[in-house]
């Protein structure tokens, strides 16, 4: 059984886009759309790594981030935070925070799962 990698994003076309690389990645990819829909995946399926996506609906991508355990929990996932928020992300215990003005590839992307996967 593979890892699960949870992509939370309002953006539908950004959260389908991270949920192929992550199983090209390896993972088994499940997806949320908002803080509501990742709480009840990430007790559900209490998936390895996290995926934040900021697209449309950016204020509840960062509440849905929020929402985890706090930083040093057993029950933390590992997260990767993409977008407009990056910086305070990473002020609020992101594991990688990546600014939308680099855009994200599959290999930079592949390099940050598996960089999260050997800690």
């Amino acid at each position: 059984m593979s890892e699960v990698c949870l992509i939370v994003s309002g953006d539908p076309k950004l959260r389908r886009l991270l949920c192929l690389m992550a199983e090209q990645c390896g993972f088994e990819a499940s997806e949320a759309a908002g803080a509501d829909q990742a709480q009840r995946c990430i007790e559900k399926h209490r998936p390895a790594v996290v995926v934040f996506g900021e697209g449309q609906n950016e204020v509840d991508t960062m509440e849905a981030f929020g929402r985890l355990p706090s930083p040093g929990s057993i029950m933390r996932p590992k997260t990767i935070f993409i977008g407009a928020s990056a910086a305070k992300a990473r002020e609020w215990g992101a594991d990688i925070g990546l600014d939308p003005s680099i855009p994200v590839d599959f290999d930079s992307f592949s390099r940050h799962l598996k960089s999260l996967q050997a800690r």
